[in-house]
């Protein structure tokens, strides 16, 4: 009796966790380039043998502390890469620039 419910307890445990963990975005590695007008990230889909749901953001910061950013969402299947640009105009330049970018398995 004791075994069988330690198994169901076992059981239940470990599909909670699966399923928490299907759930909850992962970062991939991004690229990140740049120069003083604009700021590149991209983010590419070569690890894992299935379609990934990913937000890849850019962020570009001014002078004056204020950071400008900007997003895309898309499906990336194996082995295709997702790129965000931030862009600033005359008068305004880039000090630095940074990128993320958070996935999901699609399926």
């Amino acid at each position: 009796m004791k075994k069988a419910v330690l198994f169901k307890s076992l059981a239940v445990f470990i599909l909670v966790l699966a399923s928490a963990q299907s759930a909850l975005a992962f970062p991939i590695r991004v690229t990140v380039s740049g120069s003083s007008q604009q700021v590149v990230a991209q983010a590419c889909n070569y690890y894992y043998n299935g379609p990934l749901y990913c937000r890849v953001t850019a962020y570009g910061m001014l002078p004056n502390g204020f950071w400008i950013n900007s997003f895309t969402n898309h499906y990336l299947a194996p082995g295709v890469c997702q790129t965000a640009y931030v862009y600033a105009n005359y008068p305004y330049y880039f000090v630095d620039g940074r990128g993320t970018a958070d996935c999901n398995y699609a399926y």
